[in-house]
């Protein structure tokens, strides 16, 4: 589980490596503003979450009204890098992951993903998103993602260095994000689908997951995706050919 004492830090204490690699995360929205948070990956493996939009903490996310259009968001994210020594000119090593669903959802004549793109090559900076994870086996996408976020809050051990310290820690500077974590809590059942959880215990409230949503695509884009196991690869193979047989059957 989560703890206020030791995932949310001072940044003063967990610095930014400049050899971080960077990763923008959002959730885009209809009507109000997009989630979205900035995620370093020291070269010792920590995930480090340093920023968030909106940068306003007068209310909590899901009481905030108003929006922005794609182009007011960009210029938004660009001054807030701007900030941060780390991040290299024009967003070069800054990696950009958006909502595979919502944000390749056909609005008109276009999508999100080619908005924001539009809106960057008219600063000059680019924002070319790629898609957040995909995931195949016997888990649901969200039971892995959970179960991978649940992994990266642990302890991890860094060689030479006698602190141990959580995997995943989130600077106290980012309001929305711990908010929207401490209050996503995972639905309690007794079925199979017990395994869907997220960090906590309870009630999945809709509301809370915007946030939560993107901790977990920076997470799992972070994340080498899982090595098949022998059984797992001779299924697939077994399938494969009982499937090509039916096909040559049928074509007969």
């Amino acid at each position: 589980s989560i703890s206020r004492e030791k995932h949310l830090v001072n940044p003063e204490d967990y610095p930014i490596d400049d050899r971080a690699s960077i990763l923008h995360v959002v959730d885009p929205h209809d009507g109000r503003y997009s989630a979205s948070i900035w995620m370093a990956i020291n070269p010792d493996g920590r995930r480090i979450i340093f920023d968030e939009y909106p940068r306003s903490k007068k209310s909590p996310f899901w009481k905030m009204h108003g929006k922005r259009t794609t182009s007011e968001e960009v210029r938004d994210w660009i001054a807030m890098e701007n900030l941060h020594p780390f991040i290299q000119p024009k967003g070069r090593n800054v990696g950009r992951v958006l909502d595979k669903r919502f944000g390749w959802q056909t609005r008109g004549d276009t999508n999100f993903a080619t908005l924001y793109a539009k809106a960057g090559k008219k600063a000059d900076y680019p924002f070319n998103f790629k898609e957040s994870y995909s995931i195949s086996g016997a888990e649901t996408e969200i039971q892995y993602g959970h179960r991978m976020v649940r992994e990266a809050f642990r302890d991890m051990p860094v060689p030479n260095d006698p602190n141990i310290e959580p995997g995943l820690i989130i600077w106290n500077t980012c309001y929305h994000t711990w908010n929207g974590l401490s209050h996503y809590i995972r639905k309690m059942e007794v079925t199979k689908a017990a395994a869907d959880k997220a960090v906590g215990t309870g009630i999945i409230v809709e509301k809370y997951k915007d946030f939560p949503d993107v901790i977990r695509y920076g997470v799992c884009t972070s994340t080498p995706p899982p090595r098949q196991t022998f059984q797992q690869r001779e299924q697939e193979r077994v399938l494969d050919e009982v499937f090509n047989t039916k096909k040559k059957v049928a074509r007969w």
